[in-house]
């Protein structure tokens, strides 16, 4: 569908990686960090995909569709910062995603939009992966970017992932949507404090879960619209997810160009889309791998000692 789209659309956007702050570098298709694989995906959706510095350029270039600021590990200079707001009051479309603990300022310019990316990191112990709390499948909220994933019971995993909230009180000029949270209950929390040991909720310092990670941002335009040419912007507290050793898992990939496409007012390519088996992996959650441990490391031995046992104490009594 989505090639049979790219044909017959109008015209070829593009779509611009800042640089210059040790951000996700698209050209890496290679390393563990890098973001080959979501370029590769952008251009099967018929984006073109180029580099932008800020520090040479001065300004977002008039035909970015959307500018992603990928995990920026120095901060962005004030005339970065202002070429940015720039554009995005110019209509501009922008992603912005960061890891936990990163070290740049992107928080400072969420906050321009009515958006807070906390100083922590969000555990899930109920819905971790392989024993990791930092390594979770999330749950989706409706949204037009979540719809079918949610729909297709598709799951995503985050990597070391940071709360995303909405400010106190909202932005009227904005309409805001939670796009992705963690689960809720006891088990699930934003971390402030790793030093700790063991880590543990703190009232008053912690986020208990559900806790957003994701959150979609539009200008409210008509009713109806959807802000339709109006500035929009996805905040996702989380980098390593859409990186090229986790981006093939599950809908991870999905999720991050389904981002990009609505932000492009590319809703028609907002898809699920078919995967290699080269890159098949078998994920286990916890409760799955404390049961195959169960079976494998204490029943069926057991049963196997039992049953020696047995057969001894028969041949004994002969």
């Amino acid at each position: 569908t989505n090639a049979i789209l790219n044909v017959t659309s109008p015209g070829q956007k593009t779509v611009y990686f800042l640089t210059g702050h040790g951000e996700r570098n698209p050209s890496d298709s290679g390393g563990p960090k890098g973001y080959g694989s979501l370029k590769e995906y952008l251009e099967k959706d018929n984006y073109l995909v180029k580099i932008l510095n800020l520090i040479t350029e001065k300004k977002v270039p008039p035909d970015c569709a959307v500018l992603i600021v990928a995990d920026p590990q120095k901060p962005l200079l004030d005339d970065e910062m202002k070429a940015i707001e720039t554009y995005l009051k110019g209509e501009g479309k922008a992603l912005f995603l960061s890891d936990a603990l990163a070290k740049g300022n992107l928080p400072d310019l969420t906050k321009k939009y009515g958006i807070v990316m906390g100083s922590n990191i969000v555990l899930d112990v109920r819905h971790s992966v392989q024993n990791n709390p930092f390594f979770f499948v999330p749950d989706f909220r409706f949204h037009k970017i979540t719809e079918q994933l949610k729909t297709e019971n598709l799951g995503l995993i985050l990597l070391t992932a940071r709360s995303v909230e909405i400010a106190k009180p909202e932005r009227s000029e904005y309409t805001y949507q939670e796009l992705v949270a963690s689960s809720a209950g006891p088990d699930s929390w934003a971390e402030s404090n790793l030093k700790q040991k063991p880590l543990k909720f703190d009232r008053g310092k912690d986020i208990q879960g559900p806790v957003p990670i994701a959150i979609a941002v539009s200008l409210k335009g008509q009713p109806g619209k959807e802000g339709e040419g109006k500035s929009k912007l996805v905040v996702i507290g989380s980098a390593g997810f859409a990186s090229n050793m986790a981006a093939r898992l599950v809908a991870n990939l999905d999720f991050t160009v389904n981002s990009v496409n609505w932000l492009a007012e590319e809703k028609e390519k907002i898809s699920i889309r078919p995967k290699g088996k080269e890159f098949d992996r078998l994920l286990i959650p916890t409760a799955s791998m404390s049961f195959i441990f169960l079976i494998t490391v204490v029943l069926v031995p057991g049963v196997c000692v039992a049953f020696g046992g047995w057969v001894w104490w028969k041949r004994r009594s002969l």
